[in-house]
């Protein structure tokens, strides 16, 4: 299942430097135990149906979650040099997916 949500600068700054937090000072595990296992003992109510992301799984979140602030960013100024008629929002998906790629199915 995938969530959209919708951020605010400070929002998304605390969650990013949530996630390095997270990353830096709950280490993956060792050699001899599950690579989830450490992280899933420091919150085990977050993860009781799924598995904590590892290190480079945060890194490609951190990527995703930055990228959409530019994709954002896109959509603002086109929104403004294009004005508001017929056929903007299909305009403005069709730049984000020439830019970005394929867009993801958000349930």
């Amino acid at each position: 299942m995938k969530h959209l949500i919708a951020l605010d600068d400070r929002e998304l700054a605390t969650v990013l430097a949530g996630l390095r937090y997270w990353q830096k000072m709950v280490p993956e595990a060792k050699s001899g135990f599950s690579s989830h296992y450490m992280r899933r003992a420091v919150f085990p109510e977050h993860f009781r149906d799924v598995e904590p992301l590892l290190d480079a799984e945060i890194d490609a979140l951190c990527e995703r979650i930055n990228c959409s602030e530019i994709t954002g960013a896109v959509d603002e100024l086109l929104k403004h040099y294009m004005g508001s008629g017929f056929g903007v929002g299909e305009q403005i998906d069709a730049l984000r997916v020439a830019i970005f790629g394929e867009e993801e199915e958000v349930e």
